[in-house]
């Protein structure tokens, strides 16, 4: 697959259209998907300050299996209808609740959950890695400044210039090899039957060689991006599923194309 500018936007303008077909329902789907995950984070911020240290861990507890056996099943069902949605499909906004109606797809949603954690887990550690440095650096400064009394020592800024370049670039490079593993959420879509494991592992394989593509893809949405942070969110119920879709027919086609299927037009 020649992939280059043009292509990306013909998968972003297909989701576009297969968007603007049912445009409300879209937007009610990822409200959906969206707002427990939102209540939970609020509930949980204004009650943990309030808590002693013993209620404290047991509160979070409480809110991380929320996370899991609600928002991460949740996210799963909104996939199944954002992937509908990009091939063409009308399909009911009731879809996002579709892990909660079969068993089966509820455990896919966990197990994936899991599995794309402990496959990232090597890259997150990469990640805290190139941090620590720049906290080292900026800690031993600031402790330096307050016992002393003096200025910032010469050429620390320099390192802690450096070193945030250095985090931003692994930073970036995680996130990539973490967003590849959304593509395990279309393979389970079509073969239900998979492993998760399975299906995180094909994803690896696809997105072998396409990983600077998969970044300049994202990029291609930090407009929307600052939009969300410009309107405190609210676009940001429009971008996840216009970059959820878009992102469907990104995969269709490289998994078309690895398979030897001829490439969908978007015309």
């Amino acid at each position: 697959m020649a992939y280059d500018a043009q292509l990306r936007k013909q998968f972003k303008w297909s989701a576009k259209g297969n968007l603007a077909q049912a445009f409300w329902p879209a937007m009610g789907a990822s409200i959906l998907a969206m707002l427990p995950g939102a209540l939970i984070s609020i509930i949980y911020n204004q009650e943990i300050s309030r808590l002693d240290a013993g209620r404290m861990m047991l509160f979070l507890l409480v809110y991380v299996a929320a996370l899991i056996f609600i928002v991460v099943p949740l996210q799963f069902g909104a996939m199944h209808y954002f992937t509908a949605r990009a091939r063409g499909q009308l399909v009911p906004v009731t879809t996002i609740f579709t892990c909660f109606g079969e068993g089966q797809q509820y455990k896919n949603a966990l197990k994936l959950c899991f599995s794309i954690f402990f496959r990232s887990i090597g890259w997150i550690v990469l990640e805290i890695a190139a941090a620590v440095p720049w906290c080292w650096v900026l800690v031993d400064e600031m402790i330096y400044v307050a016992t002393t009394g003096n200025d910032p020592r010469p050429g620390t800024f320099t390192k802690l210039l450096v070193l945030s370049l250095v985090f931003i670039v692994v930073t970036l490079l995680v996130n990539v090899k973490i967003r590849r593993f959304d593509g395990a959420y279309i393979r389970l879509i079509d073969d239900p039957d998979m492993s998760a494991w399975q299906a995180t592992k094909e994803c690896a394989v696809t997105f072998r060689r396409h990983n600077w593509e998969l970044f300049v893809f994202d990029l291609s949405f930090f407009p929307w991006v600052l939009l969300t942070l410009i309107t405190l969110g609210i676009v940001g119920i429009y971008l996840q599923a216009y970059m959820n879709m878009a992102f469907v027919n990104y995969f269709d086609a490289l998994r078309q194309h690895e398979l030897g299927v001829p490439p969908v037009s978007f015309e």
